[in-house]
């Protein structure tokens, strides 16, 4: 665990549970539960995945993770790049570590995987969230995901870099705590589903 890391464990929102190579049965494991790609689903604003096909795909999951598509293949390629790239461009004003998964002290069901965190000169830490992507604008599921870190891991801000053809967009996103009001609320439902669905049939 690193200097940032270890600041944020203290803030006792969340603990580090590990950091794995991305798309190993361990990392598979530690993400068990709800993250940031989640919540957007659950709340009905990922147009590529509804509500329900989530539910059933955790009530009947799968004997093995499907494959990555190329998109999510280039995007975990290219994130190291990405990060590394980006510090360079803005290192007078912030460091960047790379970090692993992390689970919420209040619900080991929540789970977050930030892309990296950030600590300011000022000393403030929030989120790094990195997308290799040619959406035109801040994603809505992006927006989510991003607060859903920031309330897990109890910080203020967060940066989203879109890597977009030959630019980088920034996007600083504030914590909206009406919005993760409104999350808290659908993960606890969504996890009571969950739980009653797997004893109903059960397993």
């Amino acid at each position: 665990m690193n200097e940032i890391e270890a600041r944020v464990e203290s803030l006792g929102s969340a603990m580090l549970i590990g950091t794995y190579e991305s798309g190993s049965p361990e990392w598979h494991a530690a993400r068990a539960g709800i993250g940031g790609s989640d919540i957007g689903t659950i709340l009905g604003v990922n147009r590529w995945q509804s509500r329900q096909t989530l539910l059933e795909s955790r009530l009947s999951p799968p004997e093995a993770p499907e494959p990555p598509s190329l998109p999510m293949r280039l995007g975990t390629a290219f994130e190291p790049a990405i990060r590394r790239l980006w510090l360079e461009d803005n290192k007078q004003f912030l460091t960047v570590v790379e970090t692993g998964t992390w689970q919420s002290q209040s619900n080991s069901f929540w789970k977050a995987n930030p892309d990296g965190l950030i600590r300011w000169n000022d000393g403030e830490i929030g989120i790094l969230e990195i997308k290799f992507s040619q959406a035109t604008d801040l994603q809505e599921t992006w927006l989510y995901q991003v607060n859903w870190y920031l309330m897990l891991l109890g910080l203020r801000r967060a940066v989203l870099v879109q890597c977009k053809g030959n630019k980088f967009v920034e996007y600083s996103i504030e914590a909206n705590i009406n919005l993760q009001a409104e999350m808290r609320a659908a993960a606890k439902l969504f996890e009571e589903e969950i739980k009653n669905g797997i004893q109903s049939s059960g397993l």
